[in-house]
């Protein structure tokens, strides 16, 4: 005989808990619409889209004519690596949250047991075990990961404002 204590319910939770996902724009929506707008520059992260080969092509337009402080500004965003490198700190802060929200992997155990005696059969048993506080605390957790990712959104505004003052001071 069989005895599972794994409800079908719990069973369903843990399995879609674990096809969690990273969206690859990760919060930069929000940093160019709070960075772009205060500067007027278009923003873009390099992520080996067919987008970056126009990116590429935009910047040799700029380059092409006469180098004005905009577009001295507008080609440093475009171009420059560090700044890409601080555009990851996103994808990391996002993966962040997303691990918050999900429940550490669970403790399947199963026994079996050999009859003592002639007339019992032998003993089959499955089971899962989840830490229970660790399903108390996902929403908290959770809620911890949304601020620190807001909060790296915008350091990361903060960051693309401040280079482009450089690069303006800089011209």
């Amino acid at each position: 005989m069989i005895r599972s204590i794994l409800h079908p319910g719990l069973a369903l939770a843990l399995a879609l808990s674990a096809c969690a996902t990273v969206p690859s724009e990760s919060g930069f929506g929000d940093v160019q619409d709070m960075a772009g707008a205060r500067l007027g520059q278009r923003l873009h992260w390099r992520q080996g889209a067919d987008e970056d080969a126009r990116i590429d092509e935009e910047v040799q337009e700029l380059l092409a004519g006469p180098l004005t402080a905009d577009a001295a500004v507008q080609v440093a965003l475009l171009e420059n690596r560090a700044l890409q490198a601080t555009y990851e700190r996103l994808g990391v802060a996002q993966a962040d949250l997303v691990q918050a929200g999900l429940l550490r992997n669970p403790v399947f155990v199963g026994r079996a047991g050999l009859p003592d005696s002639s007339p019992s059969g032998t003993s089959l048993g499955v089971g899962v075990v989840q830490d229970f506080l660790d399903v108390l605390l996902l929403s908290a957790r959770k809620s911890i990961a949304e601020g620190q990712f807001e909060q790296t959104k915008l350091s990361v505004a903060a960051e693309v404002v401040d280079f482009a003052a450089r690069v303006r001071e800089a011209y």
